[in-house]
């Protein structure tokens, strides 16, 4: 037997091996969740919604940047201080590399076309309350809802190209819908909604549409994209 002098050797030695790196890794903290991200690009800043599911060897994910279309994120690695993963985009991958900062803080950067930028913004472990989703707007809690935006640039022949959107959400959380205005309208085919950012596509007679918009409180932005063309929006909301 152990003297009780001894046992308390023991005890403290094992209490500091588990702060060891490799042994405490065991206690790594979940990156799932979604992370509400702001990019500082040289265009300016860029909302970005990055929402992670899954567990280790089968991690999925979307990573949604305001004005980009929705991409798939594949290649993610957690650590014990952050985690990195890529995005896969048509025009080519987007690395994105986050620490925790403290509290539901990250801070990192993206790599995209071998551009580099800072990224900051705020992490929601999965099962939380949503976090933040910028300084200046909060995840969405619904999509449901009215959209009515004007294009701010050229689009189909237009300088102010109108579109609205008239969201419903069913009992079971499916959302249906349409987009459109005095020129004719198309239902909305699928949706969904990361963080702020809400996406819409369906088939128009102008071709597959697209629509970005990121949700700031009852103010709307992003983008519309109608067969070939695509335009910057900017509008309100008025959530049901």
């Amino acid at each position: 037997m152990l003297s009780s002098r001894r046992w308390t050797v023991v005890r403290t030695l094992v209490a500091a091996l588990l702060l060891l790196p490799g042994i405490a890794s065991a206690q790594a903290r979940s990156v799932v969740g979604t992370y509400n991200t702001t990019i500082t690009s040289p265009q300016g800043a860029v909302k970005a919604v990055i929402v992670l599911k899954g567990g280790p060897g089968a991690f999925t994910g979307t990573l949604a940047a305001e004005g980009f279309p929705e991409i798939p994120v594949s290649n993610v690695v957690p650590s014990d201080t952050g985690v990195t993963l890529m995005g896969d985009s048509p025009d080519g991958g987007v690395n994105v590399s986050m620490k925790f900062a403290g509290g539901d803080k990250v801070s990192g950067k993206v790599v995209y076309q071998g551009m580099e930028m800072v990224l900051d913004g705020t992490f929601s472990p999965s099962g939380s309350a949503p976090a933040a989703a910028s300084a200046s707007g909060t995840a969405v809690a619904s999509a449901a809802g009215t959209y009515e935006l004007k294009s701010t640039e050229s689009l189909m022949g237009m300088s102010e190209f109108p579109v609205t959107c008239v969201v419903t959400m069913a009992a079971n959380g499916a959302y249906a819908g349409t987009c459109g205005n005095d020129q004719g309208g198309a239902a909305i085919a699928a949706l969904t909604v990361a963080g702020n950012v809400v996406t819409m596509t369906g088939d128009s007679p102008a071709g597959p549409f697209k629509a970005v918009f990121t949700i700031d409180g009852r103010a709307a932005a992003g983008t519309l994209t109608l067969g070939a063309e695509t335009a910057k929006m900017k509008g309100t909301f008025a959530p049901k």
